[in-house]
């Protein structure tokens, strides 16, 4: 599990299993996994099983 921070709040995060049937576009809306990983959208994001995201890249 890891933490995400978001504003004053603290955001766990699950990584649940991925979701192989889920097909996504092709659309490059970056998101930032609570896991510090930026997908290509939220869908990967979802797809790749992480519990939350921000929108943009990751920072660090």
């Amino acid at each position: 599990m890891f933490s995400c921070v978001d504003g004053p709040e603290i955001i766990d995060c699950f990584v649940i299993p991925p979701q192989t049937d889920t097909i996504c576009l092709e659309i490059y809306e970056p998101v930032c996994g609570c896991n510090n990983v930026t997908y290509d959208n939220e869908c990967y994001a979802e797809k790749s099983g992480v519990s939350f995201w921000v929108e943009g890249e990751c920072l660090y």
